[in-house]
This record gives structure tokens, sequence and C-alpha cells, in this order.
């Protein structure tokens, strides 16, 4: 994540220290429009899909040039996040007043897992701050440094500051920047566990971070929500045992689902990776957590291409995740306060999931009670026989439909 709400940038969130490649993406220019399926701006009806908006990766002064309104932005997601001290939580009644306005919606706000973003009141001593095998601090750029997670110090801040923060604006709960392990091995140096006086290995830092969660917890209470980032992508979920941060979470993050900020608008993932994506967000489901995952596209691009990777993108969520412990984030661009628009794909009504998704042939399909996803991550067009009559985003009646390679398409009827 890559946000501060403290009147300057900081940078937080893909890793605390590998963000000079962030750094680059954000200053490279983007030349393309938003997705025309964004013609209508606002939800309507009682769409399938929730959306959620990362207001912490707004690149600018959040409100100086906003494309949306706090006001709208409540009426289209139903979960925020956003640091504190912004124009939609500038105060407790600012945040009552979005609550008024839906009663649905989850706020919370944003604090950071690994590292001081300089957000914190807290003074922390030395010992809260790792160290190398030779007594330096690691630090990486936009000021952030990462934090010792056995000091006790930082250790009940995490608490303390979501508990405040809490009490003074509303939120409903916190969320957790720069969880993962990954965040802080990317280089910079190896931070080094007081407790074994080696290097930390993963299982002792997700370790760490369960009882620091679980401390939260014992102070938020019960009926608060805990949110993390630290999922990555599918391939990273399972290869590295992301799972074991989720126990003491009841949101958690994937950054890079589906694709990466700077790839290619015409670049897809392989069949396996994109499988990996999609059962990463079926586990969530079947674990009962709110799976939050953000399809970040920032290339240049066609009208067309970014229709198209919108369209990729709502039908793989529909077909892995539960709609209704889930959220989507399609970042088209990010140069302003509105990165997180409202799409009008999302607006379609499927009803409810009948199971789980199949795979027939090159395609994959799931049924819901109104209707149903199909996607062909493939590289080869492919054609589809339905069952009967369905209707298509773009308002078509087919009862035969060709997929392209890459493509997915959200069914009514």
């Amino acid at each position: 994540m890559r946000r501060s709400g403290l009147g300057r940038t900081r940078l937080a969130g893909l890793t605390c220290l590998a963000v000079v490649v962030a750094i680059a993406a954000m200053r490279s220019p983007l030349n393309s429009a938003p997705a025309s399926t964004s013609a209508a701006p606002s939800r309507t009806g009682t769409p399938t899909l929730h959306a959620w908006i990362a207001g912490f990766q707004d690149y600018g002064a959040r409100g100086s040039n906003p494309a949306t309104t706090p006001s709208q932005d409540a009426a289209n997601f139903d979960l925020i996040i956003d640091p504190t001290r912004q124009p939609d939580d500038a105060s407790a009644a600012a945040v009552d007043q979005l609550h008024r306005q839906n009663p649905s919606l989850k706020y919370l706000v944003y604090a950071n897992g690994c590292c001081d973003m300089g957000q914190d009141p807290t003074v922390f001593p030395e010992s809260a701050y790792a160290h190398t095998a030779s007594g330096n601090r690691i630090g990486g750029a936009g000021g952030a440094q990462l934090m010792n997670r056995r000091d006790a110090t930082w250790f009940n801040s995490r608490a303390t500051i979501c508990q405040a923060w809490i009490q003074q604006y509303h939120f409903d709960g916190c969320f957790f920047d720069s969880f993962s392990y990954d965040w802080f091995m990317a280089g910079n140096g190896v931070p080094i566990d007081p407790v074994t006086h080696r290097a930390w290995t993963r299982t002792d830092y997700d370790a760490r971070g369960q009882q620091m969660l679980a401390h939260v917890r014992s102070v938020i209470g019960s009926t608060k929500l805990i949110a993390l980032n630290g999922l990555g992508n599918g391939r990273s979920y399972f290869a590295k045992n992301h799972a074991a941060m989720l126990p003491g979470t009841d949101m958690a993050m994937a950054e890079d689902w589906l694709t990466s900020p700077s790839t290619p608008v015409t670049s897809y993932e392989s069949e396996a990776d994109w499988l990996a994506d999609i059962n990463l967000a079926k586990d969530m489901a079947t674990r009962g957590k709110y799976f939050i995952p953000t399809v970040k596209s920032w290339a240049s691009g066609t009208q067309a291409q970014k229709d198209q990777l919108l369209k990729f993108a709502t039908a793989s969520f529909l077909l892995g995740a539960n709609p209704s412990h889930a959220f989507l984030d399609f970042q088209n661009e990010h140069g302003l306060y509105g990165a997180d628009q409202y799409y009008s794909a999302w607006n379609a009504n499927i009803g409810a999931p009948s199971g789980t998704f199949s795979h027939t042939g090159s395609y994959y399909q799931r049924d819901y009670s109104r209707g149903k996803v199909v996607v062909n991550p493939t590289g080869s067009a492919v054609t589809i026989h339905l069952s009967h009559a369905y209707t298509t985003l773009g308002g078509r009646v087919v009862t035969t439909l060709t997929l392209a390679a890459h493509s997915g398409e959200v069914l009514t009827g």
C-alpha cells in the first residue's frame, strides 16, 4: 500500500523496502481512459458483486481534485479503507453520516503491520526498531522503518492506536498493511529476531503476527473488524503458506491478484497461475474470511483492452469468491483520488452462487441463481453452447457464446 493521510505521501505495502519500483510506476505516464463499462458512475439495483475502495492508495491529497465525493463512495462501495483525517473521516460525525447513508458500509482505518510510517503518536524506543546483525535499522523509501514484533511498545501500539482511532472516528475496525514476512525480505538488510539471534523465519514472524492480532482483538472487542494486507496472489499464497496469517483476521487483501500494476494490459497470467488466483478466492470463502483483492492495471492500453481486462477480472472474481464475503477493487489508473472507480459491469444481479466453479474443456463456469459467469483463461477462443438464453452485460441475448482468449462474461437469465 502506498498512502498516508498526514498531508504528505508515504509509502507502505508493496514492501516497505522494495519501493523504488513502485515509485517509478507512479511516475510513469498513463494514457488509458477509464474502461467504458464505467459509463454508469454509480451502483444501481442490488448487484451480486460488492466493491471496495482503497482510499489509502490515493497518490495525492485526497479531495484536492476528487473524481468522487465521500457520499458517492458510500453509495457505491460497501468497504472503504482510509487513513485518518481525510475528508471522509474528518470527524466522527462525518463517519456516522456515511454509515447512515449506507448501513452495510464497513469503514476501516489504515494502520501498518510492519513499519513505523510516522502516523503513530508513540515515541518508540530503539528496541522497537528492527536491526540487522550489525545493529543497523532497516528502512525504506518514504521514511518507513521496519519494526521489531518482539518489542512490547511496538506490539502494544497496534492495539492501542487501532482502539483510539475507532473511538475517535467511529471506524468499524482497522486494516494492517504490509503484514507479510515477504515485505521486508526483499532487501535492505536482514532483520534479526532478538529471541533466536538469527534471521527471522517466516514461521516465527507469522506466529508473532498472530499474537499481535489476538492482542488487537482483546482490546477492540469482537464486534470490530481486523483486516490485513499480505496475501499477494494465488501463487504466493499457496507456495508460502500465507494462510498462516488468517486465523486472527476477518479480512485479507491480495494486492497483486490477476495482474500487477506495470504489467501490459494485453499480458495475462498462464492458466495455471490464474487458477491459483481463483483457488485463493475459493479458499478464503471456505475459511469464512472476507477476500478483498485489488486488480491493478496502470499501464496504458486501448479502451477495448481495458474493457476486456475489467470483464475478465469481474467474471474471475465471481467464479471463485463468495460474493457475500468478498469485495473487488479494480484500479485502472492512480493519478488522483477516484482511482478506485465504480463500474457499471458490477451492477449485474445474478443472485447467489449455486455451488463452486467447474471446468469444461477450455473454459470455466459457475452457476448462480439468476445467471452464470464464464471465463476463458487460455490463449485461444472458445465457443460455449448454453443451456438456455442468457443476456450479456452488453445486452445481447445469446444461446451460444464465443469467448475470446483471456476473456470472461457475466450472464443473467
